[in-house]
């Protein structure tokens, strides 16, 4: 006679039910780096996908007026809220659709120049995402 206890059964049953559990984090594991990877292979650039409006461009006080401030939002969707942001570049170049390489915060500030080379951001200190001290020969000071 062949007697087949629970406690058998049950520990066969336990061990395929880890088996599919196991199987299905590794299948979607996979179909999810299958389709990731890729995708940021080729958006690695996803500036394109965010839209800029300038609020205004202070350009630099030295005679030849080598630099210039631009302070901007910036909107990439509506997963994300706007930010607004600060760049230095050269006068004669534009913003296009690049993110701030100066400061970047959730909440409005004041920039101003202090000489050629040296820029006053007065912002909150909560919220602020981006900071840079130094930027393009340019320093920058925060109150």
């Amino acid at each position: 006679m062949i007697f087949i206890t629970p406690f058998k059964f049950n520990e066969n049953k336990k061990l395929h039910a880890v088996k599919i559990i196991l199987g299905t984090i590794a299948g979607i594991s996979f179909i999810f780096g299958f389709f990731y990877f890729p995708f940021l292979y080729v958006f690695n650039d996803l500036d394109d996908l965010c839209s800029n409006k300038i609020i205004y461009e202070i350009y630099s006080p030295n005679t030849n007026k080598e630099k210039k401030l631009v302070y901007f939002t910036r909107d990439c969707g509506t997963l994300t809220s706007t930010k607004y942001e600060l760049s230095v570049i050269n006068y004669d170049d534009d913003l296009l659709g690049k993110s701030g390489n100066v400061f970047w915060s959730d909440y409005p500030f004041a920039v101003k120049w202090i000489n050629s080379n040296t820029i006053e951001i007065l912002s909150k200190n909560n919220n602020i995402i981006k900071k840079k001290q130094f930027v393009d020969g340019i320093h920058i000071k925060y109150q």
